[in-house]
């Protein structure tokens, strides 16, 4: 099963933008041929829609499951746009991007898929004018609380200061902090630091020489 990659961000639309957004993701072009550059057997169109395996979404479900989620009641719909290079889920005031079918957190381990992650999902970041993208994990790990956060209606201010209280200063390298399983991109951040001695199978390798010299 494995972790998904969250990235949240923040966003400042109206409901009616965020029920009218399918139309916008399917409009992303250059989302989407970044995705076409770096998939193979990628698909011809993104196709977003809202996942609506429960009863069609309306603004009014959008509202209530933001509701719900604050209340800590059981939402009655999850309101996801799904599409065949990412999903997004609102929240209030942010929303959490997982890229498809890069969307497991082991990506962010190998230099070549971290590189392309880190610049795929900046380039959707500026979609929605987010001046940081927050990275945790979905599940499995402690700081999928930042997701659930999200979820809660807080703001990605309120997210990062909370982050920060739980979990400590976050490693400035992004090697490092990947092991963080929480990190903050601020567009400043540099995805090219790679030293072998952090190389996910290097690391795996030295171990097996330990037990085995």
């Amino acid at each position: 099963m494995g972790m998904d990659i969250v990235a949240i961000m923040e966003h400042n639309l109206s409901i009616d933008e965020v029920f009218d957004y399918p139309i916008q993701v399917n409009q992303w072009e250059d989302v989407f041929e970044m995705y076409k550059k770096y998939t193979s057997n990628s698909h011809d169109k993104a196709n977003a829609v809202w996942d609506d395996r429960n009863p069609s979404v309306t603004k009014k479900l959008i509202l209530n499951e933001w509701k719900q989620f604050e209340d800590k009641s059981l939402p009655q719909i999850s309101c996801k746009i799904v599409a065949n290079n990412l999903d997004i889920e609102f929240n209030e005031k942010t929303v959490n991007v997982c890229p498809s079918p890069h969307h497991k957190y082991g990506n962010l381990y190998n230099f070549d898929t971290r590189q392309y992650v880190i610049e795929y999902l900046r380039l959707i970041g500026e979609k929605f004018n987010t001046s940081k993208i927050i990275y945790c994990v979905d599940s499995a790990c402690s700081t999928a609380i930042l997701e659930e956060k999200s979820r809660d209606g807080y703001s990605l201010v309120e997210i990062e200061k909370f982050g920060l209280q739980q979990f400590g200063k976050i490693p400035s390298t992004l090697t490092e902090a990947v092991y963080y399983y929480f990190f903050i991109d601020d567009y400043q951040l540099s995805h090219e630091d790679y030293p072998n001695d952090k190389f996910l199978l290097n690391r795996a390798f030295k171990i097996h020489q330990k037990f085995h010299d």
